[in-house]
């Protein structure tokens, strides 16, 4: 994985200041950060403050050789941990905008981030979650670009730019298994049967966003990241060409017609030699694991931060064998106030999934859908576990039975006469820190 967490006496003085319930302000060369502290202790305050402007300040050359930036004024970016005031600020500034984890003003002069609160134990010990990172880049990224657009600005140019910076930052070469969160951007063309129209160049062109639709803007933001893998390997300074070749008409005025012209003067009129060239280093490559929000993968030892307001997770993609299989893995969770315990989904087919949500003295299994709408008469049977304590995890499918056995114990023995049981699992949390260890898919024997 890509390590963005450079020491400060590698970069340029940074002067941070605070008061008390003040936002901490760091000072770069480039970039000042102000992050909103909300209840996080003072010093935990101060090196999630100065871990962010490592970020950014780390990624400056990046930004200057892509951009040639000209505006000489220090970009500023507001991280906030507070969602609620997050949101009220965004309903304020662009009451049109979708709920989304980082907004930047049309005219680039102002840049906001929700930061993931997690517990400040997590954050102490895990460092800057892996998804703030992202849109901490994102958003300065495309905080640079309208910037240097001016009346031009344009929500989608900046969009594709702002992802195409992020994604150079975090992955230069751009390989399939550097970093988790990478990789599960192209889900969606390795596992392409999984989504619409998820590889169409000329369509992802024409695409806008979809308002009130959070998984909609996943896609977009994961599309725009494929188009400008083709632009990159089209061009280096594919970004300055696009600002230069954009259209002369004021902001919001561009239209989707208006695009395609600065696109194909990069990759060509013939869009369907394009998305033959575009498809051709996905073939026959895999993606075993998606994650989102807060993950962490070390060694064999997953681990999952949640937080109050979002589940992280990470999903094991079509990896269980055609014939029965059994799963294993232990399980560790953190206390917290809420007692917040792990789910395990198993053959989530992206609809629905079998879930399994432990507590301390019941494990509880039924069939939802991805909404977590319950579709069927939950199960539940008496577990005894000490939170804190590794828990011995195993699932036993053989045909359409599944078994479910914790320390050592079966506790739940159910028919799922309609699953195909060989999709995909997944472990996700909220709230607190999960591990997961030495996760191992067996195929069983064949029976004689």
């Amino acid at each position: 994985m890509a390590l963005l967490f450079l020491s400060l006496s590698a970069l340029p003085t940074a002067v941070c200041a605070q008061q008390p319930k003040a936002p901490v302000v760091c000072d770069g060369a480039h970039f000042t950060i102000e992050f909103l502290p909300g209840d996080l202790p003072d010093e935990l305050a101060q090196a999630m403050a100065k871990q962010a402007l490592e970020i950014v300040e780390g990624a400056w050359p990046v930004f200057e050789k892509a951009l040639q930036p000209k505006n000489p004024t220090k970009a500023l970016l507001r991280l906030h941990t507070d969602a609620t005031a997050y949101y009220a600020l965004v309903n304020t500034l662009l009451p049109e905008a979708m709920e989304n984890s980082f907004l930047v003003t049309p005219d680039g002069g102002e840049a906001h981030v929700r930061f993931t609160l997690l517990s400040p134990p997590a954050l102490q010990s895990l460092g800057f979650p892996p998804q703030n990172r992202w849109d901490l880049l994102f958003a300065a990224g495309k905080q640079l670009v309208l910037r240097q657009l001016g009346e031009r600005g344009d929500d989608w140019l900046s969009d594709l730019i702002g992802v195409g910076l992020a994604e150079t930052v975090i992955n230069p070469q751009r390989r399939l298994g550097v970093d988790l969160l990478y990789d599960a951007r192209r889900v969606i063309v390795v596992h392409s049967d999984m989504f619409v129209s998820a590889t169409d160049l000329l369509g992802i062109v024409g695409q806008i966003k979809s308002a009130n639709d959070g998984h909609a803007l996943d896609l977009y933001y994961r599309r725009l990241c494929l188009l400008a893998d083709q632009l990159v390997s089209r061009a280096a300074n594919w970004p300055q060409r696009l600002i230069a070749s954009w259209p002369q008409l004021p902001r919001a005025e561009v239209s989707t017609k208006d695009r395609y012209a600065p696109i194909e003067a990069l990759l060509g009129k013939d869009w369907k030699k394009a998305q033959e060239r575009f498809e051709k280093p996905f073939l026959g490559a895999k993606i075993p694991w998606e994650a989102w929000e807060a993950v962490w993968r070390r060694g064999d030892e997953w681990i999952l931060a949640g937080s109050q307001k979002v589940m992280a997770g990470f999903c094991g993609l079509k990896q269980t064998p055609a014939t029965d299989w059994t799963l294993r893995c232990q399980l560790q969770w953190e206390p917290s106030d809420e007692q917040y315990c792990p789910r395990v989904r198993i053959d989530w087919n992206g609809r629905d999934s079998i879930s399994a949500q432990f507590t301390p003295d019941a494990l509880r299994v039924v069939t939802r859908k991805h909404d977590d709408v319950e579709l069927d008469t939950p199960e539940t049977a008496p577990i005894s576990i000490t939170i804190g304590q590794p828990v011995d995890f195993r699932v036993d499918v053989v045909g359409k039975r599944v078994t479910f056995t914790v320390n050592g114990k079966a506790v739940i023995e159910r028919n799922f006469p309609a699953r195909s049981m060989h999709e995909a699992f997944s472990f996700e949390i909220g709230r607190t820190v999960l591990h997961v260890r030495g996760i191992k898919i067996e195929a069983k024997p064949a029976k004689r």
